[in-house]
């Protein structure tokens, strides 16, 4: 049977831990007769569809095509191994005329975490992983199964720093001769090129290597612009080789570029070249000075940025093509003194924008005057709230952007395989990929998303283009990786009005976001008329079930799990400090949720000295702290006026039931019973929590 390719890369293993199956059985591997010194193993099964599974060691005997895959040393030459087998062998021989043999040099100037760079055969589309370890400046015969196809060699900083493919030769050293050589000999600079339309990559012992290749979560190098006096007239950023580079700060003349990989591990100068300028635009595609004056009025405001719902629509609207912005229409000291209560630029742009918003004095002046800021393209809005604007100012710089829909410029399929080689088994089956963004924010030389930042910008992506028309639009979160634990991360996501809104709570070094749709069910909720509230909480890990594939929906709710859901559900974070319950002790896997609701003050009015965080969930009680965390995360008030009256309630004691009633949150279990008393059920408080959040917004 034909086997699936397996890639070998080399990993500067920065944050990524990589498992290597074992087995309980004493299995012991052996290469013409010798034993092997083996460092890990796995054993996997070729699917239908050409792929493979890991599977367990007490499953092989279910399976008819079992594989092992094996990390191994023999008299210093690493080897990754693989050989179908049977579920019975214990001992597990292999053959060198099945071998192929490579020598491979890393060089000292690689900065790898401990010093380490890792070997990696890798299945294309499973989570299968076998590493074999090298030093910064060592060289390595290492072999192969010949049954593994080897399509390249990479070496990569995992952190997105670096990366340069190249065939698979005889000796690999990173420290080669690498040659830079323009491909044109005028830059037009209108049309900002990116790397791959100006130069070629070559190594003196390989020849040309094809495009730059910058991998990993964030991507990225530094480049300069350098004149004909030696010196740095431009500096700027890119991710990798579809990102456009700028030349705002330059006029026609000679110029040569300077690219700078891992802090400078690598370095490539191209030659001098010359950069031209192409012909001005027509005037019809500057805004003039009339469109500014219609955006005051609210029928001339864009149809997106009423519908996004981003609690912009009151903003004063400033209608722009692009960057930099027309300063004819950008009069701070005019802009300050309006009555709205924030600025809203819209670039007709549909794929990306990069450069300064505001300098620093213009952003001082924005941030002193109390106004809010946001930013909308074609495809998504960052909004800066007043608390943000201030702190921008304190690092004493120009408000800078970047801001790309990645969709626009490579494949989904090939952004989706690419994550998938790059986080694994991080990536589940159940996580269907929609789309990517890149967004960087600088106050000066501060990243204000990549780092510590009290009040970060809100971000918002828009549903309307085609990436999203299959997707179910209440299962779709954003993922981000969270450097501080190394790996790729949930965070927090809402749909509302076709626009798929996220909080930036954690630093993002990568800056980007990568949007997937998440199904999860269970298999007992088939009947449950609550099955789509489930799907989607789960979707979000706001609920969960009691195993991986049941939920028990009639099941009986505690106070500790309805007030986790909900502390979960609004986003509002766990507290180590709140009211002291008798029956709620810091150790408890609820304290924390407990404490953010007290501090909230979402718990009953009646409450006392103890919680009774075990004691069934009342849904008069549930009524209560729904009704109170609506009007506080909404700021609005919910009328007491009974519109509803159940037998069941007494007269005067069912204000917070009324209310609820009148939200929409209940209807009771009839027309005339509510069962105050009665115990919250799974199903119930799965619904409560979904329409509470569809309300909030």
């Amino acid at each position: 049977m034909k086997q699936k390719n397996i890639l070998l890369l080399i990993v500067l293993l920065v944050g990524i831990n990589f498992n290597i199956a074992s087995a309980n059985t004493d299995y012991s591997f052996y290469l013409e007769g010798k034993l092997l010194q083996v460092n890990g193993f796995t054993f996997m099964t070729l699917e239908a569809d050409g792929t493979y599974r890991i599977i367990s060691e007490g499953a092989l005997d279910q399976y008819k095509e079992v594989y092992v895959f094996v990390n191994a040393e023999k008299e210093g030459e690493l080897l990754c191994l693989a050989q179908k087998i049977s579920s019975e062998e214990t001992q597990i021989k292999f053959k060198a005329a099945d071998l192929i043999h490579k020598k491979i040099t890393i060089g000292k100037a690689v900065n790898p975490l401990d010093g380490i760079v890792t070997l990696e055969f890798r299945n294309l589309s499973d989570e299968m992983k076998i590493e074999l370890n090298l030093n910064s400046g060592e060289e390595k015969q290492f072999a192969f199964s010949n049954n593994l196809e080897v399509q390249g060699i990479y070496l990569v900083d995992m952190r997105g720093s670096l990366g340069i493919p190249q065939g698979l030769v005889e000796s690999f050293s990173f420290n080669g001769d690498y040659v830079l050589t323009p491909k044109v000999q005028e830059v037009i600079m209108s049309e900002e090129p990116s790397f791959e339309d100006l130069f070629e990559i070559a190594q003196s012992s390989v020849g040309s290597i094809g495009e730059l290749f910058i991998m990993g979560p964030g991507g990225g190098c530094d480049y300069e612009i350098i004149n004909t006096s030696g010196e740095s007239v431009y500096q700027g950023k890119f991710g990798h080789v579809t990102n456009r580079l700028h030349y705002e700060a330059i006029d026609e003349n000679q110029y040569k570029m300077k690219f700078s990989f891992n802090g400078g591990d690598l370095v490539l100068e191209s030659e001098y070249m010359a950069f031209v300028k192409a012909a001005k635009k027509e005037e019809d595609d500057i805004a003039t000075d009339n469109d500014v004056k219609n955006t005051d009025e609210s029928k001339n405001r864009s149809e997106s940025a009423v519908n996004t719902n981003l609690k912009e629509s009151a903003f004063y609207e400033i209608k722009v093509a692009g960057l930099p912005l027309p300063q004819n229409q950008l009069d701070i000291n005019a802009l300050v003194k309006r009555s709205e209560p924030g600025i809203l630029i819209h670039l007709d742009i549909d794929d990306q924008f990069e450069g300064i918003m505001f300098n620093r004095d213009d952003l001082s002046k924005l941030a002193n005057s109390g106004k809010q800021l946001a930013i909308q393209t074609q495809f998504g809005s960052v909004s800066f709230s007043s608390d943000c604007l201030k702190e921008m100012v304190q690092y004493d710089g120009d408000l800078s952007m970047k801001f790309r829909y990645e969709n626009a410029f490579s494949k989904p399929s090939e952004i989706r395989d690419f994550m998938i080689e790059t986080y694994g088994s991080q990536v589940k089956a159940n996580m269907n990929f929609v789309s990517s963004y890149e967004l960087r924010v600088f106050a000066g030389e501060k990243d204000v998303i990549g780092t510590e930042f009290n009040n970060r910008p809100q971000v918002a992506f828009f549903t309307k283009t085609s990436d999203y028309a299959s997707a179910q639009l209440n299962k779709i979160s954003a993922f981000i990786y969270n450097e501080s634990v190394g790996k790729l991360e949930m965070i927090e996501s809402k749909w509302v009005d076709d626009a798929i809104k996220v909080k930036v709570k954690i630093p993002m070094p990568f800056h980007y976001f990568n949007l997937y749709e998440v199904n999860k069910t269970f298999d007992d909720i088939s009947k449950s008329w609550a099955k789509p509230y489930i799907e989607s909480l789960a979707s979000k890990n706001i609920v969960s079930g009691v195993s991986d594939v049941t939920f028990n929906p009639a099941g009986k709710l505690t106070r500790a799990q309805f007030v986790t859901l909900l502390v979960r559900g609004l986003g509002i974070g766990t507290s180590d400090q709140g009211a002291s319950f008798s029956d709620v002790h810091s150790g408890d896997w609820f304290a924390s949720y407990v404490n953010a609701a007290s501090k909230m003050a979402l718990l009953e009015d009646h409450i006392g000295t103890s919680f009774s965080p075990n004691s069934e969930m009342m849904r008069k009680d549930m009524a209560e702290m729904a009704v109170k965390a609506y009007e506080k995360m909404s700021g609005k008030s919910v009328s007491e006026k009974a519109s509803k009256v159940f037998e069941d309630v007494p007269s005067g004691s069912g204000t917070y039931i009324s209310k609820a009633v009148n939200l929409g949150l209940v209807s009771g279990i009839s027309e005339t019973e509510f069962k105050p008393n009665d115990a919250l059920t799974r199903e119930q408080a799965a619904y409560i929590i979904y329409k509470l959040l569809e309300m909030i917004g």
